[in-house]
């Protein structure tokens, strides 16, 4: 079986994410699924603590977590690279959310980067309403960072071009430090 360029231009995001969460959570176990489409991935972690209990005890728990992907690759090889977004995409994005509590949208800009943003920025992009067919732009000049725009919108500030796969790292130690343990 052949390998396509979706498939390298994938494989590339997900390898960074998984080097740095192993990178950042050495103690922890994750797990890469697919989701309803090609396009979509659930990544699910779990770590063990220990919780000492009236200081005399110590007891392991669990924590575990979740968020979801939708990878979108353009194979462009400079800037602006345009994404087309389809009802069912957006529909698939929102079931993501409800069942992960996140969702990371991840542009692969042909051999630029990664630029990567999570529900509530690609909101401001693309709104509720869900169209036939919609699109989203990345864009960026030399030395200067990703600007995404979209039907329904412009993000307020620029992404930096390394901040994936970060946003998601961050994303991750949020919920595990938040974790009541």
């Amino acid at each position: 079986m052949s390998i396509g360029q979706e498939e390298k231009l994938h494989g590339v995001a997900l390898l960074r994410l998984v080097e740095e969460i192993s990178s950042e959570f050495p103690e922890a176990r994750f797990g890469i699924g697919h989701g309803h489409s090609r396009s979509s991935y659930v990544i699910k972690g779990r770590l063990l603590r220990e919780k000492r209990h009236m200081l005399v005890s110590t007891k392991t728990v669990a924590i575990e977590f979740s968020a979801g992907l939708f990878v979108k690759t353009s194979m462009k090889r400079a800037s602006p690279w345009s994404y087309n977004f389809l009802k069912e995409h957006q529909n698939e994005i929102l079931d993501l959310k409800k069942s992960c509590g996140q969702v990371f949208l991840v542009f692969v800009n042909g051999d630029d980067g990664i630029a990567c943003v999570d529900f509530d920025r690609f909101k401001q992009v693309l709104d509720e309403k869900h169209e036939e067919q919609e699109w989203v732009r990345v864009s960026r000049k030399p030395r200067e960072n990703y600007r995404i725009s979209g039907n329904d919108g412009t993000m307020d500030n620029p992404l930096p071009r390394n901040s994936y796969p970060k946003v998601i790292s961050e994303y991750f130690d949020s919920l595990i430090n938040g974790a009541d343990v």
